[in-house]
């Protein structure tokens, strides 16, 4: 009886503990998707400042500042 509860619940738990493993291992490559796109978005917010320096006339940036 036992026996025959264990060869249908072992099953079970392997899947389980793969699908955990999968599971972990897209979350830390999301949190390194994450960290990247994060990386770049402070990039263009700096490229963004700087056009906007750009743009604005001398006499405009000497008041803003």
């Amino acid at each position: 009886m036992y026996d025959v509860l264990i060869e249908t619940t072992l099953p079970g738990i392997k899947r389980i503990h793969q699908a955990t493993d999968t599971l972990e291992d897209r979350i830390h490559e999301l949190e390194s998707v994450d960290k990247d796109l994060l990386r770049q978005i402070h990039a263009l917010e700096d490229v963004v400042g700087r056009v906007r320096e750009l743009l604005l006339p001398p006499e405009a940036g000497r008041r803003a500042a």
